[in-house]
């Protein structure tokens, strides 16, 4: 989903340009060859990364993959203002209603293997499936929890979609469920 993270996108392909790069010549300042090099190798640098800055990060069409990236706001965020983020520290992860692991660690090695992280886990579909129903009724106001995924996948774009033109003309939200997106042109990887 880059083009939830456009900007991210971006930066990491021009990582990726700079690191594929064959090596920057260093010719001596009397060699004009070797400048003349220098020149086409920038210049042929150059315009890789201008093509990715000039790039509109669209959606990549995956076959049989179908996914919505989402963030909550609250339900009473008022029409006229902005809408407020809901931030929410624990992690869940559900899989095909069967497996959970809900706590503080990230999914990731650092926080399952070296940090000072709880999760629980475990493979209880009766409670797997109850759950999952209830948060995404919760999220969705109701409209979301199908068990069918095509059902469920259309009720989660109809509501963000929703969602986007009540933001875009300053309403309250239809239900807490927004399409997630990060606008902003920073890059970290403190992991």
């Amino acid at each position: 989903k880059a083009e939830t993270i456009p900007a991210v996108t971006k930066l990491l392909r021009i990582e990726q340009i700079k690191k594929d790069a064959r090596a920057r010549p260093q010719p001596e300042r009397n060699d004009h060859v070797g400048q003349r090099e220098l020149k086409e190798w920038q210049a042929q640098r150059d315009e890789q990364i201008k093509a990715v800055e000039d790039t509109t990060i669209g959606p990549r069409e995956v076959p049989g993959l179908k996914v919505h990236l989402c963030s909550l706001v609250a339900p009473d965020s008022p029409a006229g203002k902005e809408w407020m983020p809901v931030y929410i520290h624990s992690k869940l992860m559900i899989v095909n209603d069967v497996f959970t692991t809900h706590g503080s660690a990230n999914i990731n090695t650092r926080s399952m293997m070296v940090d000072s992280e709880l999760n629980i886990a475990h493979e209880w579909a009766e409670v797997t499936r109850a759950l999952r129903r209830r948060l995404w009724e919760m999220h969705t106001d109701k409209r979301g929890a199908q068990d069918d995924p095509a059902a469920a996948f259309k009720a989660w774009q109809d509501i963000i979609n929703n969602n986007k033109r009540l933001q875009k003309d300053r309403e309250a939200p239809d239900a807490p469920l927004v399409e997630f997106y990060y606008g902003e042109a920073t890059l970290k990887d403190l992991d």
